[in-house]
Protein backbone atom coordinates (compact mmCIF):
# COMPACT_ATOMS: atom_id res chain seq x y z
CA UNK A 1 0.00 0.00 0.00
CA UNK A 2 1.35 3.10 -0.92
CA UNK A 3 0.08 6.26 0.86
CA UNK A 4 1.54 9.95 -0.45
CA UNK A 5 3.45 8.55 -2.91
CA UNK A 6 5.92 6.37 -0.63
CA UNK A 7 6.26 2.96 0.90
CA UNK A 8 5.39 2.20 4.52
CA UNK A 9 5.03 -0.87 6.60
CA UNK A 10 1.25 -1.30 7.45
CA UNK A 11 2.29 -1.84 11.25
CA UNK A 12 3.04 1.93 11.39
CA UNK A 13 -0.33 2.92 11.62
CA UNK A 14 -0.95 0.24 14.60
CA UNK A 15 -1.00 2.03 17.97
CA UNK A 16 1.12 -0.69 19.87
CA UNK A 17 1.20 1.06 23.03
CA UNK A 18 -2.85 0.37 23.61
CA UNK A 19 -2.49 -1.79 26.70
CA UNK A 20 0.11 0.91 28.10
CA UNK A 21 -1.93 4.12 27.51
CA UNK A 22 -1.57 4.42 23.63
CA UNK A 23 1.35 6.21 22.24
CA UNK A 24 -0.45 9.71 23.20
CA UNK A 25 -0.11 8.74 26.65
CA UNK A 26 2.40 5.97 27.10
CA UNK A 27 2.95 4.31 30.78
CA UNK A 28 5.91 2.09 30.39
CA UNK A 29 8.86 1.42 32.72
CA UNK A 30 12.15 -0.16 31.74
CA UNK A 31 12.02 -3.64 32.27
CA UNK A 32 8.37 -3.76 31.58
CA UNK A 33 7.32 -7.10 29.52
CA UNK A 34 5.12 -6.70 26.39
CA UNK A 35 3.38 -9.72 24.97
CA UNK A 36 2.88 -10.25 21.34
CA UNK A 37 1.32 -13.03 19.56
CA UNK A 38 4.37 -15.18 18.56
CA UNK A 39 6.86 -13.70 22.12
CA UNK A 40 7.38 -11.20 23.88
CA UNK A 41 9.66 -8.04 24.39
CA UNK A 42 11.07 -5.86 27.37
CA UNK A 43 11.51 -2.38 27.34
CA UNK A 44 15.26 -0.71 28.07
CA UNK A 45 16.09 2.17 28.99
CA UNK A 46 19.03 3.62 26.35
CA UNK A 47 21.42 6.37 26.88
CA UNK A 48 23.55 7.04 24.29
CA UNK A 49 26.88 9.81 24.12
CA UNK A 50 25.73 11.53 21.20
CA UNK A 51 22.48 11.24 19.01
CA UNK A 52 23.34 8.41 17.12
CA UNK A 53 21.16 5.31 17.83
CA UNK A 54 21.92 1.96 15.78
CA UNK A 55 18.39 0.08 16.23
CA UNK A 56 19.88 -2.80 13.82
CA UNK A 57 22.49 -2.92 16.06
CA UNK A 58 20.24 -2.73 19.42
CA UNK A 59 17.33 -4.51 18.20
CA UNK A 60 17.76 -7.40 15.08
CA UNK A 61 19.31 -7.93 12.03
CA UNK A 62 16.05 -9.32 10.90
CA UNK A 63 13.02 -7.14 9.86
CA UNK A 64 10.85 -6.05 10.33
CA UNK A 65 11.50 -4.80 13.95
CA UNK A 66 10.02 -2.06 15.85
CA UNK A 67 11.43 0.34 18.34
CA UNK A 68 9.84 3.63 20.11
CA UNK A 69 11.86 6.22 20.62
Amino acid sequence: MTRRGWYHNPGYETDYLLKAGGETNPRIRAGDVVDFPGGSAVWKLLQVKDYIVDLRQLLSREAPVLAYA
